[in-house]
């Protein structure tokens, strides 16, 4: 028998941990709520060890670069509220956020310039991109995960 084993590229960060791996009490902070306001709740974090945070209250992502303890870039979104987030290969990010209803913002790599990709029926805690560019997301008020 013959196994076929295809490896794709992906995005994010897949940590190898060894089971006995324990938390770090006093490990490097570097953010907290006067960096990113406060109840945040999505982080990404890309194959360069780049970390990418919407700030729920003070409308922009902040990125760090590997390595940085201040963010590196600053992208301003609008928004009043943003809770998930998720970067593809090529850099584009998708963000829940919210100015009046619920929606999907996607930024293109390397620019501040966003487009609305869909309208969301609630809060959105989670959402993932796939190795076929299918697009899921969570939907908190909802219970259920929808496509795109």
């Amino acid at each position: 028998m013959i196994e076929i084993f295809y490896f794709v590229d992906i995005s994010y960060n897949q940590p190898k941990l060894d089971p006995l791996t324990v938390w770090n009490p006093n490990g490097i902070v570097f953010a907290n709520s006067n960096t990113l306001g406060l109840n945040t709740y999505g982080i990404f974090i890309n194959k360069n060890n780049t970390i990418y945070v919407p700030g729920r209250r003070i409308s922009h992502i902040l990125i760090w670069e590997n390595d940085r303890i201040d963010p590196t870039i600053k992208i301003y979104t609008n928004a009043s509220s943003a809770h998930s987030i998720f970067v593809t290969n090529n850099g584009d990010i998708f963000s829940a956020n919210s100015i009046l209803t619920w929606k999907i913002n996607k930024w293109k790599s390397n620019t501040n310039d966003s487009e609305t990709i869909t309208e969301l029926e609630g809060e959105s805690f989670g959402m993932f991109v796939d190795i076929n560019n299918i697009f899921y997301v969570s939907l908190f008020t909802q219970h259920r995960v929808i496509t795109r």
